[in-house]
C-alpha cells in the first residue's frame, strides 16, 4: 500500500454532525498527496445525499516546520478556486474554509 493510502486510511477526516463541519489535517502530507486528499474530500462530500452548506475546514498550518515556506496553503486554495469554492483563509493563515455546493 501506498503511503499515500496509508496515511489516508489513518483517520484523517474529523467529523461534526452537530456542527456540520469537517476537518482534514493536511500537515505532513506533500503538496501533491495533499491535492489528492482535497480532491477525494470533495468528490465525496458533493456526491453525500444532496447535502449543500457543509462546511470543510482544511488544516494547511502556517509552515513552521518548513522555516516559513508556506507550501500547500497556496496550492490547496488554488484548486479550491479551480473547482468553483471562495476559500476564507482564518487569521492566523493556518485553516482554509469552505462551504459545500451541488
Amino acid at each position: 500500500m501506498s503511503q499515500f493510502l496509508f496515511r489516508l486510511t489513518q483517520s484523517r477526516f474529523l467529523e461534526s454532525r452537530f456542527h456540520q463541519k469537517t476537518s482534514v489535517d493536511l500537515h505532513g502530507y506533500t503538496v501533491e498527496d495533499a491535492l489528492k486528499l482535497v480532491s477525494l474530500k470533495l468528490d465525496c462530500e458533493e456526491r453525500t445525499d444532496g447535502r449543500s452548506g457543509r462546511r470543510i475546514e482544511f488544516i494547511t498550518g502556517r509552515g513552521k516546520s518548513t522555516g516559513g515556506s508556506v507550501k500547500i496553503r497556496p496550492r490547496v486554495e488554488e484548486y479550491l478556486r479551480e473547482r468553483q469554492y471562495q476559500p476564507r483563509t482564518d487569521n492566523l493563515g493556518g485553516v482554509i474554509n469552505i462551504v459545500i455546493h451541488k
